[in-house]
C-alpha cells in the first residue's frame, strides 16, 4: 500500500505447446530515468570523424562536443568485443531466478522429507558474469583484452601491481587509549589538562567514572567532560 510506482515490462508466457497461460511481469530499472544522449552527443559528427580517422591513432572526436577523446583504434576495438558478446536468441526462460531455484528446492525437500543437502547448495545464478573459461569458450576473451590494451596500454598489469606494492603512508591519528587488554595506566589528568580525553574510549571513560563514583550513562563527548572536570577538580 505504502510502495512507490514502479515501472514494469509484460511479457506473454506461453507454457510448452505454445499456448497462451498469462503475462510475465519484468521490472523495468531507472524507469524514472529519462535521458536524452541525442542532445548531448552529436552522433552524426561523431560518425563522420571515425570514418576520417579510420586509419589514425589520435583522438576522431577531438572536435566534437560531449565526446571523450576515443581513439579509432579504442572505437574499432569496443566494436568488436559488443560484437562478440552480441545476443542473437534471448528467452527470459532461459536464465532461471536464482532466489526462486532456491526456494522451490527447499519446498520440494519438505514436500518428499527429503534431507537438505550440500548438493542443494549448489550455484544455479544463471545471472551472475561468466568466467574466463566461459569467455574464451565463446570467443570473448579476445576482444576484450585488445580493448583493454587499446585503453589502458601494454604495461597496465604491471602498473597496477607496482601500486599495490606501494604502501600508504603510516596513519598519523594517535592510537586510542584503553581500547587494549596490554595498555599502560591512562594519565587522566594529563588529558584532562591537554583537553584530549577523547583518545580515551568510551569504554575507559566510563571505568573512570564508574572507579570515582560519577554518573557512567551518556554518550562519550559528555563522559569525556564529566571525567574532565573531575580530574582538574583534583579527584583524579
Amino acid at each position: 500500500r505504502d510502495a512507490g510506482a514502479r515501472g514494469c515490462v509484460l511479457v506473454p508466457a506461453e507454457d510448452a505447446d505454445g499456448e497462451l497461460i498469462g503475462l510475465r511481469v519484468i521490472d523495468a530499472p531507472f524507469a524514472d530515468d529519462v535521458r536524452h544522449p541525442e542532445r548531448v552527443h552529436d552522433f552524426a559528427r561523431m560518425a563522420e570523424a571515425t570514418a576520417a580517422a579510420s586509419a589514425s591513432e589520435n583522438s576522431a572526436f577531438d572536435a566534437v562536443v560531449g565526446s571523450r577523446g576515443a581513439t579509432a583504434a579504442q572505437v574499432r576495438s569496443a566494436e568488436e568485443v559488443i560484437d562478440a558478446l552480441a545476443v542473437h536468441a534471448y528467452d527470459p526462460a532461459d536464465i532461471a531466478n536464482p532466489a526462486l531455484a532456491r526456494h522451490y528446492r527447499v519446498l520440494e525437500c519438505q514436500a518428499l522429507d527429503a534431507p537438505w543437502t550440500d548438493a542443494d547448495e549448489r550455484d544455479v545464478d544463471g545471472t551472475k558474469p561468466p568466467s574466463v573459461v566461459e569467455l574464451e569458450s565463446v570467443g570473448v576473451r579476445g576482444p576484450i583484452e585488445a580493448f583493454k590494451v587499446s585503453t589502458y596500454g601494454v604495461n597496465h598489469d604491471a602498473e597496477v601491481l607496482e601500486d599495490a606494492s606501494v604502501k600508504p603512508p603510516p596513519s598519523k591519528r594517535p592510537k586510542a587509549l584503553g581500547g587494549g587488554l596490554d595498555d599502560d595506566p591512562i594519565d587522566f589528568v594529563k588529558l584532562a589538562t591537554s583537553d584530549d580525553l577523547e583518545r580515551c574510549t568510551a569504554a575507559a571513560l566510563k571505568a573512570y567514572c564508574k572507579e570515582k563514583g560519577l554518573k557512567t550513562t551518556g554518550v562519550k563527548s559528555a563522559l569525556a567532560e564529566r571525567v574532565k572536570e573531575h580530574a582538574l577538580d583534583g579527584g583524579g
